[in-house]
């Protein structure tokens, strides 16, 4: 009777142990992934299971690509701190981004198809720029230095005065009726 009790106390010393499914002792104090086993550490476990992270974020299937940055839509890293382009690229530092995303200006204003091709003159209406400071004749071009401009936007004068067709026939004599100058400083009748 005494062996019969020594042999329960064994048997229920041994049942207060906490055993695996099938029996084993296969736990301490790691937790168990689905399959009973421990391949765990303290780190996050991926959707099957494994430990394939730091302590980084999970990119969309459960592999850690990135570092503190910011995922591209793919769940790559393919920037830093800067902003990122239109399809996930980072193209751009701190410019200003043209239409396409791309970055083709430093400071400068953009012309209308997103190139830099100005100073900081005026545009012309087309959008380049052919002036300097001088002021623009009609058809965008700059033919003129400070004089003013004759009707079809040539400079064709001095300081004289203009004829009725735009030329500078005179010099500072008095004009005849026709606008030609046929006098030195003599009247003319």
């Amino acid at each position: 009777m005494k062996s019969t009790l020594i042999l329960a106390l064994t048997l229920s010393v041994l049942a207060a142990n906490t055993f695996a499914a099938d029996g084993y002792d296969r736990t301490g104090s790691a937790t168990l992934a689905a399959d009973g086993y421990d391949r765990t550490g303290s780190a996050t476990l991926a959707a099957d299971g494994y430990d394939r992270t730091g302590s980084a974020t999970l990119a969309a299937d459960g592999y850690d690509r990135t570092g503190s940055a910011t995922l591209a839509a793919d769940g790559y890293d393919r920037t830093g701190s800067a902003t990122l382009a239109a399809d996930g690229y980072d193209r751009t530092g701190s410019a200003t981004l043209a239409a396409d995303g791309y970055d083709r200006t430093g400071s400068a204003t953009l012309a209308a198809d997103g190139y830099d091709r100005t100073g900081s003159a005026t545009l012309a209406a087309d959008g380049y720029d052919r002036t300097g400071s001088a002021t623009l004749a009609a058809d965008g071009y700059d033919r003129t230095g400070s004089a003013t401009l004759a009707a079809d936007g040539y400079d064709r004068t001095g300081s004289a005065t203009l004829a009725a067709d735009g030329y500078d026939r005179t010099g500072s004599a008095t004009l005849a009726a026709d606008g030609y100058d046929r006098t030195g400083s003599a009247y003319i009748g």
